[in-house]
């Protein structure tokens, strides 16, 4: 994700799955700290947002062994924190790109930003792989790969997936472009 606008006074999200429930997954940036933080369930890591003022394309990553939790930023660890229990992903919640949700609808904290490769595999990717892959784009047909959204095929404010489990993602304020992600 690349965002023109990391400045104090806008708080905004990336993506919000589960609408902030209990069991919900989102990464935001809250201005007041200067932070960008990731929620996965009642765990939560974060990072100074200062690292993301070059005006420059950041990859991001989660990765998530059953063992620790890690936020990875292109292609380095971040902020990480060990946790052990598995995960209660409810696969009827919904993904949201660009906003924080109700868990039906966007409702407030638009991302004022850029977003391309937003990706979702059922199985934990080391580094090594997270390095290799940050600059690819999926084929979409890759074991494991549970959502692959590429947002060149934006339809209104649907994000089709491209893997074949159609989970399609409600994005806030898309509007298709070509990619100049690296």
């Amino acid at each position: 994700a690349y965002s023109e606008d990391w400045s104090p006074g806008n708080n905004y999200f990336l993506f919000d799955l589960g609408g902030g429930n209990t069991n919900g997954y989102r990464m935001y940036y809250i201005s007041s700290q200067d932070k960008i933080k990731v929620k996965i369930e009642d765990d939560y890591l974060e990072v100074n947002a200062n690292i993301l003022t070059d005006s420059t394309w950041h990859h991001f990553a989660l990765n998530y062994d059953q063992q620790k939790l890690r936020f990875i930023i292109d292609g380095k660890e971040r902020a990480s924190l060990t946790r052990t229990e598995a995960t209660n992903y409810d696969s009827g919640d919904r993904l949201f790109l660009g906003c924080e949700s109700t868990g039906t609808a966007c409702n407030s904290n638009y991302f004022e930003g850029i977003m391309d490769e937003f990706k979702v595999w059922n199985y934990s990717r080391n580094l090594a792989h997270t390095r290799r892959g940050m600059h690819l784009p999926s084929s979409g047909d890759e074991g494991g790969l549970l959502a692959y959204l590429d947002f060149n095929d934006v339809d209104g404010s649907t994000a089709p997936d491209l893997s074949s489990n159609n989970v399609d993602a409600t994005v806030a304020g898309a509007t298709n472009r070509t990619s100049q992600a690296p």
